[in-house]
C-alpha cells in the first residue's frame, strides 16, 4: 500500500508547492526571445536551462504562463515591436522570471488600396507643381516589410511624391508636371503603385481616373473668317441671308455659343434681313459678327453682303430747257435740252432714248445722259403747224421699264403731256458728242461748310466763265444740280452761285468722304454746258451713340493679364476728324481700354485687363465706356459695361476646424452621430459643392465609422470596443466640384463602460492536500478585467468561515494558502468559493461576481483507498515501454575513422567489374571477412554493389546508370557501408560514378518560329529555346552553331548555373519583300569526342512594316474624252501597288492639289482607282484637265502620278453672225459700196470650227472676206474690179492695261495718240470698239478718242488661272473700212483669299519612319495669280516637323511636311498641327488646315512581367491540372505588336512533363503529380512574346511542399536466430536501418520495442540500430520471443524460438512483412522466427 502510494506520488503533478507572498522576480529586465511570425509549431525557440539563474528546470517543476491566455491569438496588427509577455513559472521554491517573447514580421502580406479606383478632378487651368492627396494603400505588415514606396505609370503629366506623415506613415501626393488641356486630354487613368521594403517587394495597385475640368481657355472660332454673299434687292424680309458655324473647342456652358443679330442652333448662326434692301440707297454691307461663348469670350468674323440690283426703277426725263416757238425755215433750231436718268445700275441703267421716226426732228446725246432735240430740217408752217413729239426714253434691263415725255409744238405755244407711241428711231448709247455742243470748260470745285444758312455766297461763275454780267442773263443761264434738287442758285444779274438751301451733309452723302454735289451750268444761245462740282464739308455737329447702351461681358476670374475683349463701337454720322477719335473707361483698378482701327477705317474700343479679376472680391464691376470725337471741344457718348465675373475653382474648402475632439461611450448604439464637420468654400456654383470622405482610412475606421459625403456627419458603422480600440485619428477629406481639397483631423476618444466581468484564471491547484500541513499552497490564480480604470481595479475574497487565506502576489497573482493545520477528521472536504468584486462601482453599474467552485481532498480515508484504484488502473493501461528517441547515443564500438572511403566507376560498366579491393583499403584479411561475415550495404537498400568474400574485390552488381541514379546532380555518388559483425563494425564509403557520353542533345520543339519585324536594328538578339543533354560535365552541351545565311549569327550565354543558351543575333537588316520568310538550323553539340548534335529547325517569318510607297506604272495617264460623254461615265482605272502587305498594302486614291473645278468636274473611287464624270464636260470652256492623283497606303506613304484628260471637240456649237456696220441706203451710182460689214465664228474647233459664208445667188451682191472671220458685204455692180479689185484692211496692234475691279469710267488709255488720227476723224469714220467674245468691256469716247471702262472687269471670271490676261479687241473705222488690233491686260489684284478644299488632313506614319522622310500636303487654292496667289506655307510650331516648299510642274506652290525627330507613339499618339497658306499680297491673306498625324505602330517595346521571380509554394499531393500561379506581363506596344503569348524558356524536359503554361492567359497548372522526395523545387524559366517576337523574361520558384505520404522503411541488414542461453549481456540478435522518405516532423522517427522483453535497442550512426540481449536468456522458461520494432508510423515483428535441435539452418528462416494502421501512423511489420543452437 505504501509502495504503490509513493507511486503515484511521483506521478502526480503538484504545481508550486511552495510560494512565498515577499517571492521577487528573478532579476530586473525580463528575459528576452525572438520568433519569425508563421513559425511551425514545435519550432525552437531557446533552451530556458542555459539561461542564467534558471538551473536545472525539470526538479523545479517549470510552467509557462502567458499575460493573454489565449494561446498567443490577441496581437495588434500595427504594433512593433510586436511583444508577448510571459512568465516562466518555477516550483521548489516558487520563483517567477519574467520574460518577452518578440515576435518579427515577415513580409507576408502585400499592400492593399481600399478603393480600387480612385476618382480626381483636376482643373486644366492648375498649375505644374500642384500636388492631389491621394488615398494611402494599407499593408498588415510593419518595419521594413511595410510600406516604403509608391510609383506611378510612366505619363506625360504627373509624377508620385511621397510624403512620410511623421509616424512612420507614408502617403502620396500626386504632382503635375505640366499644364493640362481639356481639349486634348479629357481623361488619364493611371496606375499608382503601392510597394513594401520585402525583398522582392510585394505590391498593391489602384487606379488612379483623371477628370481634367474644362475652363474657359478657348475663343470661338468662325468655319470662316469672312463670308461673302450676294442678295437680290428685292428679297424677302426675315429671307435668310447666310448660314455661318462656329465652334469652341471648350465644354459645357464654356462652348455654348452666342452671336449677336442672328439665331444661333447648334454653333451654327442663320442671318436673315430685317428691313427691305434698296441698292440705289447701299450697294454693300459690312458686317463684323462676334460669337461669344458662355464665359464671354469672343470671336470674330466678318459677313459682306453685296446688293445685287435688279430692274426696279423706270428711267427719269428731266427737262433742262424748252424753246416755246420756232421760227419756220430755221434749220438747226434746238427745241429742248433734257438729261435722262436711271437709278438702276448695269444693264438695268443703260438706256435708249428715241423719238418718232415720222418727224422732222432730230435727238442728239451730248455730254453724260443729256440730249438736245433739233429741228432736222427747215420746217413750213403752211404744210404743218403743230407737231406732237414723243419722247420715249427705255432701259435695257429685265423686264425692260420705259418712260414717256410728251411735247406739243405750236405755232405760238408748247404742251407738256404723256402718250405711248411704238413707233420709236432707237439711237443707240454708242453716244458721241456733238461737234457743235460740247462741255467747252469744267468749274470749280466749289466748296462750302455744311448747315451753311440760305444765300450764302459760293463763288461768281461769271468770273469763272470770264464772261459779261450781260452775258449771263442774255445766254439764259441756269444751274442744273444732280437728281434736280435745287441746292443751288444762280443770280445771273451778277453771275453769284449762292445756297438756295441749308446743307446737310450726313442727309446727302451719309458715311461718303468727300461729299460732292454734281451740277451743270447750262448757257442757251447757243447751247453750252460746263460740269461742276460742290464739296460740302463737314462740321461737327452730331455725338457720338452707342447702339448699346449697356455691354454685358463674362469674364473668368483666372484670365491672363494682357487678355482683350472687342466692345461694340460707337456711331458718329460725321466723317473724318469730327467722327470717334478715342475711347475712354472709368476709372478702376482692372481694366484700361484701347483704342483700334477697324479695316473700314472706323475705330472700336478694347477692353484690356490690366489686374487679375477675384470673383470672392468683387463678383461684378460696372464701368462707363465713353467714346470722344475729334471736335473741338470734342463731343461725346457713353455707354454701361457690365461684367460678370465668372468664377474659377480658385479656393480650396476650408474646414472651421482643423481638429475635433470628439468622446464616446463604447455602448453607442450603431448608428449614433459621432459629429458634424463643415467646411466651407468661397467659390460658387458647381466649384463650392463641397463632398465629405475620409483620407486614407485603415480598414479598421472604414469598418467602423462613415461620413455623410453631403452633410458631413459622421456616424457609427459598428460598435465600439474600448478594450480592442482605445481611440481612432481619422483625416477628413473635404472636396469642391473642381477637385481641390481641404483636410482636417477626427481624434475619436473612446470613454471606457464597465462592460467586461473580471476573468479568474488558475495556474496551479493541489488536490487532495495533507493534513496537518500549515502554510500549504493550495491554488495559484490570477484575476484580470479587460475595462479601465475603476472599471478595471478588482480585488479577491472567499468565504470567512474557512481555514485559508488569499495572498496577494505579483501583479494580479493570487496564492490561495492554508491558514493552518487541517484534521481531515473533522472536515474531509471544502468547498472554496473565489469571488473577485469590483470596487467603488457607481450605483448604475453593480459588481459582477464570478464563482469558481473548487473541491480539495485530504490525502486520508477514502481519497487514499480511491487513489490506490487509480493507481491499478493506470498501471494495467501504462505499461512500462523503452522508448529510443532518435537523439542518437553512439555504441562503444569502435568505427573506422570519421571519413569515407571514396571510389569511382563510370556508368554503364558491365555487372561483375571491378572496382576496389576492400580487404586491403580497411586492412583486413580475407579470411576475416568471412568469418564476420562482412556485406555492402546501399542507402537506397538497392543491390549496386556486392563483395567478394574469397577475394575481398567491391564488384559492380548491375548496369548504373548516372541519368537514372542522379539526373543531372554532379558529382553522382552512391553512398554504402560495408557491415562486419563479431563485433559489429561500420566502414562508410562513397562511390562516384562517373558520366559517359552516352546522350545526345536533344531540342523539345522540332520547329521554333520566330516573328521578326523587318524594322528590327542591327544587333537586336533573340532567345532561343536551349537543347537538353542529360549527360553533365564535359558531356553536356558546349556549343551552338546555326546554318549558314546572311542575316544571323549565334551568340551563347551563360545562365549562370552552368548551363548555356543560344541567342540569335541579327547582323543584316532584314527585308520581308526580298524574303518574307528564312529557315535556319539550329545545332546543339556536346562536349564529347567526337561530339554529339542536336537539330531543330528555326522558322523566321518577316513582319512586314511600311517601308515602301505605292508605285504607279506610269507616271504619266493620258486619256481623250467626248465633251458630251455622259455625267457617270467610266474615263479610266489608275492603279498602284505596294510592295508591303497587310494593311500597309491597301491602298486609297485621292485627288492631290486638284482645284475645285476639277473635284466638281471629275470623281475617283478611293479603292479601286476608278475615275469618273461628275458632270458635263465643254470643250468651248476647257480643252484638258491636269489631275494630279496621289495613292496613299495603309501607313500614310503616298506617291503621285498625273492624268491628262484631253476632251474631244463635238460639233455641238452652230455658227454665229455679228454684225458691225450697215447701210441700208445706197447711192444708185455707187460702185463697190460697202453695204455690211460683220463677223462670223464658230465656238467649235478644227473641222468643226470652220465656217463657209455665202448669199444667195441671184442677188447683185458678194461677199468678201477681210481679216480673221470678218466678212463686208459689197455691191457687185457698177463697180469697176480693173479700177480697183479689192480692199486692203491695215492692222496694228496696241496694248492696253488695267488692274481688275477698277471703277466703271476709268481712264485706259487714247487711241487718237496711238492711231494717229485727229479726233474729229473717230466720229466722221464711225469709229467704235469691238471685243472678240462681243462683249462692251470698253467705250469708246469719239469727243476725245479716250478708252473708257464700260464695266467692272473680274480678272478671275475671266481668264481664271490663266496668266496673263488678254482680251483681244479691235478698233473699227469706216470710211474707208480699216481695222487696228488691240490687247486689254487685265491685271490682278489681290481680292481673293486662299482655301484649302479640305480643312482636315489625316497623315497615318509609322513610329520607325526615318527623320527626314517627307510628305506631301494638299496644296492651297488662290484664284489670284503671280505673287497675289500662294507664296508661302508656315506650320504650328512643334518638335517633330518643319515644312519644306515644293514648286508644282504648273508653277503653284505645295508643302511637304519633314520629320525631324523620330516619332513615338507609346509618347504621343497623335500630332495636331496647323498648316497655313499666305499669298503674297501686302498684308498677305491666309489660310489654314488642321494636320491630324496619326502615329502607327512599330514593334518597338518588349513585354515586361509584373515580377521578375515569382515564388509559389505547391503542396506535393496537389491534384492534376491544379494552377499553380497566374503570371502576367504587359506591352506598351499596341494591336499584334501589343499580343502576348507566354511559353517556358529554356526548360528541362522534366519541367515539361510536370507543368504546362496557357500561352494566353499565364496560368501555369500541374501536368503530372509532384513528388517532395523526387524534386523539392523547380525553377521555370518564362517568356512573354509578342507579336513581333520581342521577349521579357520571368522565373517561377516553384517549392515543393511536403506532405507525409510515405512509410518509413524498416532494412535488416544481420540477424541471428536461433541464439543460444545464457549468452552474454548485449549480444547482438540484429542490426537495422530505419529511414523515411518523408522531410521534417513527417520524417522524424522514434524506435521501440515491448516493455516487457529482456532485449534492448541501441542506436548507432546515422539511422542504424543493433538489437541486443539485456540479460542471460533460460530457455527452459521461455522458448521463443515475439519482438516488435515499432517506429514513428512503423512497427517490425520478429520472433525468436528456443531451439529443440542444436542444427536449424539460417537461411530457413521466413520473413514476412506486413503493413497495418493505426491512431500513430503507418506501421510496417515483418516477423521471423529464431531457434536456439
Amino acid at each position: 500500500m505504501e509502495a504503490r502510494v509513493e507511486r503515484a506520488v511521483q506521478q502526480r503533478q503538484v504545481l508550486f508547492l511552495c510560494v512565498f507572498l515577499q517571492v521577487s522576480w528573478a532579476g530586473g529586465e525580463p528575459l528576452l526571445y525572438f520568433v519569425e511570425e508563421e513559425a511551425e509549431k514545435g519550432t525552437f525557440l531557446a533552451n530556458l536551462a542555459n539561461d542564467p539563474g534558471l538551473g536545472e528546470l525539470s526538479a523545479r517543476g517549470p510552467r509557462i504562463i502567458s499575460d493573454q491566455n489565449t494561446g498567443f491569438l490577441l496581437l495588434d496588427p500595427l504594433t512593433e515591436p510586436c511583444v508577448l509577455p510571459f512568465q516562466l513559472l518555477l516550483e521548489k521554491p516558487l520563483q517567477i522570471f519574467r520574460a518577452e517573447l518578440w515576435v518579427r514580421d515577415i513580409n507576408d502580406h502585400s499592400s492593399v488600396f481600399l478603393d480600387r479606383e480612385i476618382p480626381l478632378k483636376i482643373l486644366e487651368v492648375t498649375t505644374p507643381g500642384a500636388a492631389f492627396l491621394l488615398e494611402s494603400a494599407q499593408d498588415s505588415d510593419v518595419g521594413t516589410n511595410n510600406l516604403r514606396n509608391y510609383t506611378i505609370s510612366p505619363n506625360a503629366y504627373f509624377h508620385i511624391h511621397v510624403h512620410d506623415s511623421g509616424e512612420g506613415i507614408i502617403y502620396p501626393e500626386l504632382v503635375l508636371d505640366r499644364l493640362l488641356d481639356q481639349e486634348e486630354v479629357p481623361e488619364l487613368s493611371l496606375l499608382l503603385t503601392a510597394l513594401d521594403g520585402g525583398s522582392p517587394p510585394s505590391s498593391g495597385t489602384a487606379l488612379v481616373c483623371i477628370l481634367v475640368l474644362d475652363i474657359n481657355d478657348n475663343a470661338p472660332e468662325f468655319v470662316q473668317s469672312l463670308y461673302k454673299v450676294q442678295v437680290t434687292e428685292d428679297s424677302l424680309v426675315v429671307s435668310l441671308v447666310v448660314t455661318m458655324s462656329a465652334r469652341d473647342l471648350d465644354t459645357g456652358s464654356n462652348g455654348e455659343i452666342n452671336s449677336q443679330n442672328v439665331s444661333n442652333q447648334s454653333n451654327i448662326w442663320q442671318s436673315s434681313f430685317k428691313a427691305e434692301l434698296n441698292y440705289e440707297a447701299m450697294q454693300i454691307y459690312t458686317l463684323t459678327i462676334q460669337a461669344k461663348d458662355g464665359r464671354g469670350l469672343s470671336g470674330k468674323h466678318t459677313m459682306v453682303v453685296q446688293v445685287t440690283d435688279i430692274n426696279d426703277n423706270p428711267p427719269e426725263l428731266l427737262m433742262s430747257s424748252l424753246t416755246t416757238s420756232i421760227k419756220e425755215n430755221s434749220p438747226e433750231t434746238v427745241i429742248a435740252v433734257f438729261r435722262i436718268r436711271d437709278r438702276d445700275s448695269g444693264n438695268n441703267a443703260k438706256m435708249v432714248c428715241s423719238i418718232q421716226d415720222n418727224l422732222p426732228f432730230v435727238l442728239k446725246p451730248s455730254v453724260e445722259n443729256y440730249y438736245t432735240l433739233v429741228t432736222d430740217s427747215s420746217l413750213d408752217r403752211e404744210k404743218r403747224a403743230e407737231y406732237n413729239i414723243t419722247i420715249t426714253v427705255t432701259d435695257t434691263g429685265t423686264p425692260r421699264l420705259k418712260t414717256e415725255h410728251n411735247i406739243t409744238v405750236l405755232e405760238r405755244a408748247m404742251e407738256i403731256g404723256w402718250m405711248h407711241n411704238p413707233r420709236q428711231r432707237q439711237v443707240l448709247v454708242f453716244f458721241v458728242l456733238l461737234s457743235m455742243y460740247g462741255a467747252s470748260a469744267e468749274l470749280g470745285p466749289y466748296s462750302v461748310v455744311e448747315e451753311t444758312e440760305r444765300g450764302f455766297f459760293v463763288a461768281n461763275v461769271g468770273k469763272d466763265l470770264g464772261l459779261g454780267l450781260t452775258e449771263m442773263s442774255t445766254r439764259g443761264a441756269r444751274i442744273i444740280s444732280q437728281w434736280n434738287k435745287e441746292h443751288l442758285q444762280l443770280k445771273v444779274q451778277t453771275g453769284d452761285l449762292l445756297i438756295n438751301d441749308k446743307l446737310d451733309r450726313e442727309k446727302l452723302c451719309g458715311p461718303s468722304e468727300p461729299c460732292i454735289l454734281h451740277f451743270q451750268v447750262l448757257m442757251e444761245k447757243p447751247l453750252e454746258i460746263f460740269q461742276a462740282e460742290l464739296r460740302v464739308k463737314d462740321i461737327n455737329d452730331h455725338s457720338p451713340v452707342f447702339t448699346e447702351r449697356e455691354m454685358f461681358l463674362k469674364i473668368p476670374e483666372n484670365s491672363p493679364i494682357g487678355i482683350s475683349f472687342p466692345l461694340s463701337n460707337a456711331l458718329d454720322l460725321d466723317v473724318g476728324s469730327n467722327n470717334v477719335q478715342n475711347y475712354k473707361i472709368s476709372p478702376n483698378s482692372h481694366f484700361r481700354v484701347l483704342t483700334q482701327n477697324r479695316s473700314d477705317g472706323r475705330k472700336y474700343p478694347e477692353l484690356v485687363l490690366d489686374k487679375e479679376l477675384d470673383r470672392e472680391e468683387e463678383p461684378e464691376i460696372s464701368l462707363t465706356l465713353t467714346a470722344l470725337d475729334g471736335g473741338s471741344p470734342p463731343r461725346y457718348g457713353t455707354a454701361q459695361v457690365r461684367i460678370e465675373v465668372v468664377d474659377t475653382n480658385d479656393n480650396a474648402p476650408e474646414f472651421e476646424q482643423s481638429l475635433y475632439k470628439v468622446h464616446i461611450p463604447e455602448d453607442s448604439p450603431v448608428g449614433s452621430l459621432v459629429v458634424t464637420v463643415s467646411a466651407s468654400d468661397v467659390d460658387s456654383g458647381v466649384y463650392g459643392k463641397i463632398s465629405y470622405a475620409f483620407f486614407q482610412p485603415s480598414e479598421d475606421i472604414s469598418k467602423t465609422l462613415e461620413v455623410n459625403p453631403m452633410t458631413g456627419e459622421i456616424r457609427l458603422r459598428k460598435k465600439v470596443d474600448f478594450e480592442t480600440v482605445l481611440s481612432y485619428e481619422v483625416d477628413i477629406k473635404a472636396t469642391d466640384g473642381g477637385g481641390l481639397s481641404g483636410k482636417c483631423t477626427l481624434l475619436l476618444q473612446v470613454v471606457d463602460v464597465n462592460d467586461n466581468p473580471p476573468e479568474v484564471t488558475v495556474s496551479a491547484l493541489t488536490t487532495p492536500i495533507p493534513e496537518n500541513s500549515p502554510d500549504i499552497v493550495v491554488a495559484v490564480f490570477s484575476v484580470s478585467d479587460p475595462d479601465s480604470g475603476d472599471n478595471g481595479k478588482t480585488s479577491s475574497s472567499i468565504q470567512d468561515d474557512l481555514p485559508f487565506l488569499l495572498k496577494p502576489s505579483v501583479k494580479n497573482f493570487y496564492t490561495l494558502v492554508t491558514q493552518k493545520t487541517l484534521d481531515r477528521e473533522e472536515r474531509a472536504e471544502y468547498n472554496i468559493t473565489i469571488t473577485p468584486i469590483l470596487p467603488n462601482l457607481p450605483p448604475q453599474c453593480p459588481g459582477k461576481e464570478i464563482e469558481e467552485n473548487r473541491t480539495f481532498y485530504n490525502s486520508f480515508g477514502f481519497n487514499i483507498q480511491f487513489l490506490e484504484e487509480t493507481m491499478e488502473i493506470r498501471g494495467a493501461l501504462v505499461l512500462r515501454k523503452r522508448q529510443v528517441l532518435i537523439i542518437f547515443v553512439l555504441l562503444g564500438l569502435s568505427q573506422a575513422g570519421p571519413e569515407s572511403v571514396r571510389y569511382s566507376v563510370a556508368e554503364e560498366t558491365e555487372i561483375g567489374s571491378f572496382v576496389a579491393n576492400l580487404a586491403r583499403d580497411l586492412g583486413l584479411g580475407v579470411e576475416e571477412l568471412s568469418s564476420r561475415e562482412a556485406r555492402v550495404v546501399c542507402d537506397d537498400n538497392e543491390k549496386h554493389l556486392h563483395i567478394d568474400l574469397l577475394t575481398g574485390d567491391l564488384l559492380v552488381n548491375e548496369k548504373l546508370d548516372r541519368e537514372e541514379l542522379c539526373d543531372s546532380t554532379e558529382p553522382c555518388v552512391l553512398h554504402f557501408q560495408m557491415v562486419l559483425e563479431n563485433p559489429l563494425q561500420f566502414f562508410r564509403a562513397e562511390l562516384h560514378i562517373k558520366d559517359i557520353n552516352d546522350h545526345s542533345p536533344t531540342f523539345l520543339d522540332k520547329e521554333i518560329v520566330i516573328k521578326i519585324s523587318e524594322s528590327t536594328i542591327i544587333g537586336t538578339t533573340f532567345l532561343m529555346e536551349s537543347a537538353q543533354d542529360l549527360d553533365v560535365g564535359s558531356n553536356s552541351l558546349q556549343n551552338y552553331t546555326v546554318s549558314p545565311n546572311s542575316h544571323f549569327h549565334i551568340k551563347i550565354q551563360d545562365s549562370g548555373d552552368g548551363k548555356i543558351y543560344p541567342e540569335l543575333v541579327l547582323h543584316r537588316a532584314l527585308d520581308h519583300e526580298e524574303e518574307p520568310e528564312l529557315r535556319l538550323t539550329l545545332i546543339a553539340l556536346d562536349g564529347g569526342s567526337p561530339p554529339r548534335s542536336g537539330t531543330t529547325l528555326v522558322l523566321i517569318k518577316v513582319l512586314d512594316i511600311n517601308d515602301n510607297a505605292p508605285e504607279f506604272p506610269q507616271r504619266l495617264y493620258e486619256v481623250q474624252v467626248l465633251e458630251d460623254t455622259p455625267v457617270g461615265s467610266w474615263i479610266i482605272t489608275i492603279s498602284a501597288k505596294d510592295l508591303d502587305a497587310g494593311n500597309y498594302g491597301k491602298i486609297s486614291y485621292t485627288f492631290f492639289h486638284a482645284s475645285e473645278d476639277i473635284r466638281k468636274t471629275f470623281e475617283i473611287n478611293p479603292l479601286s482607282g476608278e475615275v469618273y464624270l461628275r458632270s458635263h464636260l465643254d470643250f468651248e470652256a476647257i480643252q484638258s484637265h491636269i489631275i494630279n492623283i496621289q495613292a496613299t497606303d495603309g501607313g500614310g506613304l503616298s506617291e503621285e502620278c498625273t492624268l491628262l484628260v484631253k476632251i474631244i471637240d463635238i460639233n455641238d456649237n452652230p455658227p454665229e453672225v455679228t454684225m458691225s456696220s450697215i447701210t441700208k441706203i445706197i447711192p444708185e451710182n455707187a460702185s463697190e459700196t460697202l453695204v455690211a460689214l460683220f463677223s462670223v465664228r464658230d465656238q467649235d474647233a478644227g473641222e468643226n470650227g470652220r465656217v463657209v459664208c455665202s448669199i444667195q445667188d441671184d442677188l447683185p451682191f458678194f461677199l468678201k472676206r477681210t481679216f480673221k472671220n470678218f466678212f463686208t458685204l459689197v455691191a457687185e455692180k457698177a463697180l469697176d474690179r480693173e479700177e480697183r479689185p479689192e480692199y486692203n484692211i491695215t492692222i496694228t496692234t496696241w496694248r492696253y492695261s488695267v488692274a481688275e475691279e477698277m471703277e466703271i469710267g476709268s481712264f485706259i488709255g487714247n487711241v487718237v495718240k496711238d492711231i494717229g488720227l485727229g479726233v474729229e476723224d473717230l466720229a466722221a469714220r464711225g469709229a467704235r470698239v469691238i471685243f472678240d467674245d462681243y462683249k462692251p468691256y470698253l467705250q469708246l469716247d469719239r469727243q476725245t478718242g479716250n478708252l473708257i471702262l464700260n464695266e467692272k472687269l473680274d480678272r478671275e471670271a475671266l481668264c481664271d488661272l490663266t496668266e496673263p490676261c488678254i482680251l483681244n479687241f479691235q478698233i473699227l473705222l469706216e470710211n474707208p473700212l480699216q481695222f487696228f488690233r488691240a490687247e486689254l491686260r487685265v491685271k490682278d489684284i489681290n481680292d481673293h483669299t486662299p482655301t484649302f478644299l479640305d480643312k482636315h488632313i489625316l497623315l497615318k506614319i509609322s513610329e520607325s519612319t526615318t527623320p527626314g522622310t517627307s510628305f506631301q500636303m494638299d496644296s492651297a487654292q488662290d484664284l489670284d495669280v503671280g505673287k497675289n496667289a500662294v507664296q508661302n506655307y508656315t506650320l504650328s510650331p512643334n518638335p517633330h516637323f518643319h515644312l519644306k516648299l515644293q514648286d508644282s510642274e504648273e508653277g503653284r506652290k505645295y508643302a511637304e511636311l519633314l520629320l525631324d525627330q523620330p516619332l513615338d507613339r507609346e509618347k504621343e499618339p497623335e500630332l495636331r498641327l496647323t498648316l497655313t497658306a499666305l499669298d503674297g499680297g501686302s498684308p498677305p491673306r491666309s489660310a489654314t488646315a488642321l494636320v491630324r498625324v496619326l502615329v502607327s505602330d512599330i514593334n518597338d517595346n518588349a513585354p515586361e512581367f509584373e515580377r521578375s521571380v515569382y515564388e509559389v509554394l505547391v503542396p506535393e499531393n496537389s491534384p492534376l491540372d491544379s494552377l499553380v500561379v497566374k503570371v502576367s506581363a504587359t506591352d506598351l506596344d499596341a494591336g499584334l505588336n501589343g499580343e502576348l503569348s507566354y511559353s517556358f524558356s529554356h526548360v528541362s524536359r522534366d519541367i515539361r512533363k510536370t507543368f504546362e503554361i496557357h500561352p494566353i492567359s499565364g496560368e501555369v497548372r500541374l501536368k503530372a503529380l509532384l513528388d517532395f522526395e523526387l524534386i523539392k523545387s523547380y525553377t521555370i524559366n518564362i517568356q512573354a512574346i509578342d507579336g513581333g517576337s520581342l521577349s521579357g523574361k520571368s522565373a517561377i520558384l516553384v517549392s515543393v511542399v511536403d506532405v507525409n505520404d510515405n512509410p518509413p522503411e524498416i532494412v535488416i541488414t544481420s540477424l541471428i536466430s536461433p541464439i543460444p542461453e545464457n549468452s552474454s549481456p548485449d549480444m547482438v540478435v540484429a542490426v537495422f536501418s530505419l529511414r523515411d522518405q518523408d522531410s521534417g516532423d513527417n520524417g522524424r522517427m522514434v524506435c521501440s520495442i515491448q516493455d516487457n522483453l529482456p532485449f534492448l535497442l541501441k542506436p548507432t550512426f546515422k539511422n542504424f540500430y543493433t538489437l541486443v540481449t539485456e540479460s542471460p536468456l533460460d530457455r527452459e522458461k521461455r522458448a521463443e520471443y515475439n519482438i516488435t520494432i515499432t517506429g514513428a508510423n512503423a512497427q517490425v515483428t520478429y520472433s525468436l524460438l528456443p531451439p529443440l535441435d542444436a542444427h536449424v539452418p539460417l537461411a530457413s528462416l521466413p520473413v514476412f512483412p506486413n503493413i497495418l494502421e493505426s491512431d500513430l501512423g503507418r506501421k510496417s511489420e515483418r516477423s521471423s522466427t529464431f531457434q536456439n543452437s
